[in-house]
């Protein structure tokens, strides 16, 4: 079997405790480099699901990945009535954890889906000196488009309404992984892969597997995702270069992901390059092209030259896909 199925390649673990007491486990994947991608997960999921992904990068990169609260292996707590203040808000702190546990490095980050959003506006409210972000498919709604807005609040709500009938155990994580595979959301992942996606978001508990995210917990993430359009209008704000990894419009599941990315992008002046063929789920469908992506955008957000900005930096934008793309080529 492909090693994508075995479990990360985990050379140190630490875990840190937030402000309120909150505990989330972070871990480097591969040996220690001059220059580290950090990377997380979306709603419902861990990071461990995005190893395929994260293994592409350990040639040049040190790898550190964390879950978030009530996900993966970081600790179960009770959710705020309005959860994402609170995310967003660990973000920063994670960012100070991981400088202090892992010693300093010039940090990039490449965030998935709920994870990319959190980050996002987490550098408009409590910067920190990420060298750059690479974000997969952020669900903040474009507040240009109010029609837009309305129907992924719609969506949103009926996401919530599928993850509260979710199963909250399982007898294996083969069982969750079946399921998992009917779902057109992980059409083009490998069996190795999904078997993964489910180890990954189980914890074991006596003769059972458990969801390590309460079915309770996702469907409340995904309610209340649409108060993140309060902060669209300050995302110009972001001081650091910023680059959109989104899905194929053309097959994409949650197009609407897709085209508040393009929106975004045009608005704010953000880097954008489409994964041609793959949906919300780019990393897991297409690892080596997501992973070039992020490397080739930190090494040059690494180099910016000195006077030029990240703001300047943001606005040299260009649009790349896996058919046309120099890197993905």
């Amino acid at each position: 079997m492909d090693d994508v199925s075995r479990q990360p390649l985990v050379t140190q673990r630490l875990t840190a405790k937030l402000s309120d007491g909150a505990e989330i486990s972070m871990r480097r994947w591969g040996p220690e480099r001059d220059r580290r991608i950090v990377l997380s997960h979306g709603n419902g999921l861990a990071a461990d699901a995005f190893w395929a992904f994260g293994r592409e990068l350990l040639d040049e990169f040190e790898v550190v990945a964390f879950d978030l609260r009530n996900h993966g292996e970081s600790a179960r707590v009770a959710q705020e009535d309005m959860p994402w203040p609170r995310y967003i808000a660990d973000i920063p702190e994670i960012f100070d954890a991981i400088l202090e546990g892992f010693g300093a490095r010039e940090m990039h980050g490449a965030f998935h889906s709920m994870s990319s959003a959190c980050a996002l506006v987490a550098q408009v409210l409590t910067p920190r000196p990420w060298a750059s972000l690479t974000l997969f498919e952020p669900p903040i709604a474009a507040a240009c488009v109010p029609d837009l807005v309305d129907e992924f609040n719609v969506i949103q709500g009926g996401l919530a309404q599928r993850a509260l009938g979710r199963r909250q155990s399982f007898d294996t994580p083969e069982d969750l992984a079946r399921s998992f595979g009917r779902a057109r959301s992980f059409d083009g992942i490998s069996p190795e892969a999904i078997l993964l996606l489910a180890q990954s978001t189980l914890k074991r508990t006596g003769e059972e597997w458990e969801l390590s995210c309460p079915p309770a917990v996702e469907a409340a993430n995904f309610d209340q995702a649409g108060m993140l359009v309060q902060y669209w209008n300050d995302l110009g704000c972001v001081d650091v270069p910023v680059q959109l990894i989104l899905g194929d419009l053309a097959i994409h599941d949650m197009p609407h992901l897709a085209r508040f990315g393009h929106l975004t992008a045009e608005t704010f002046g953000f880097k954008v390059a489409t994964c041609a063929g793959t949906n919300h789920f780019m990393q897991l469908q297409q690892p080596e092209f997501c992973a070039r992506q992020v490397a080739a955008f930190a090494k040059n957000s690494s180099t910016v030259p000195t006077g030029m900005t990240a703001a300047d930096a943001n606005r040299e934008n260009h649009h790349e896909t896996t058919r046309g793309s120099a890197i993905g080529s």
